[in-house]
């Protein structure tokens, strides 16, 4: 296989579950269009539905041909009549992303796969497809309903974002929008500069990895701040970022940012030439540990791929 490289030619998947309302697919569906996939990193483009009696394949297209792209949506909006017959039968999510990271139709590295998630999974155990995804820097954003038609566990998929460094919103169902509007920055901003999880409880303050800066920019930022549902016990979050010349900040509060009705804030912060130390506040209620994903993306490709945090 070629090298994996961050400028090599990238493929983007939209999948979404059968057990979706369609116009939560078409609403998505519909911040994308022949704009911004034209010249993009992404060579060609892909679409599945998922959590179907009888699975389908991925149908991948050149990003270049977007009606085909669009054709192929609408021709696979989510139907009832396909569905599981049991809410206890988990979703095949799992199943999908490790047939894109079979296909020799689009290329893998460097790739994005954005899920729409109405069903949990069943499995924990996600080490065989992370260190699958990992090899390829394949990453997963995800939009996960609290509001589940079936399986057990709200995490797992959280889970596999945090290790490929990713991201996992959740969101009540009642505004599906909103959060699709926040996912423009997978094509507008497609490079990761900065990726790190951070565990917390009560109030502290820690020591995040260096932010590297190569330019005079805003970066386009997105920090979930729960790990499961929606947030109960996030009181604040404060980053820091001291350079040696320029010093900025993001204060996330419930009323700053915070996306209603979801678990991740979205804002952007400027920088200059960095590198700049980056320091973490916090304030929880309780003492459960949480972890989160703190995300800074741009518009500029980069050399290196950002390191994983776990």
């Amino acid at each position: 296989k070629p090298q994996c490289i961050p400028n090599s030619a990238r493929t983007f998947v939209f999948a979404y579950s059968n057990d979706l309302d369609p116009h939560v697919i078409t609403d998505t569906f519909k911040i994308f269009n022949p704009r911004i996939f034209r010249g993009s990193i992404y060579e060609n483009v892909g679409n599945v539905r998922f959590d179907l009696k009888q699975p389908e394949e991925i149908e991948y297209h050149w990003s270049s041909d977007f009606g085909s792209w669009n054709s192929s949506v609408y021709a696979h909006l989510p139907d009832s009549k396909l569905s599981y017959s049991s809410s206890s039968t988990g979703s095949d999510i799992l199943t999908i992303i490790d047939k894109f990271m079979n296909n020799t139709e689009a290329p893998l590295c460097g790739s994005t796969m954005l899920i729409l998630l109405k069903r949990y999974l069943n499995e924990v155990d996600i080490s065989y497809i992370v260190a699958r995804m990992r090899q390829q820097h394949v990453f997963v954003h995800v939009v996960s309903t609290i509001k589940p038609s079936g399986g057990l566990h709200i995490q797992t998929m959280y889970n596999v974002a945090t290790k490929t460094n990713g991201l996992c919103f959740f969101t009540d169902d009642s505004n599906d929008y909103w959060v699709s509007e926040f996912l423009a920055y997978l094509v507008d901003d497609p490079y990761l500069i900065y990726a790190t999880n951070p565990r917390v409880a009560g109030t502290g303050t820690m020591q995040l990895p260096q932010m590297p800066s190569d330019n005079y920019m805003s970066y386009n930022t997105r920090i979930t701040v729960q790990d499961s549902g929606l947030p109960d016990r996030f009181n604040m979050l404060n980053l820091q970022f001291d350079g040696y010349r320029w010093s900025n900040y993001i204060y996330v509060n419930e009323t700053v940012y915070l996306h209603k009705g979801t678990n991740f804030a979205a804002t952007g912060v400027y920088l200059q030439y960095g590198p700049y130390n980056v320091t973490f506040t916090y304030d929880y209620s309780g003492t459960s540990y949480q972890t989160l994903q703190i995300r800074l993306f741009s518009n500029i490709p980069v050399a290196d791929w950002v390191p994983y945090d776990n």
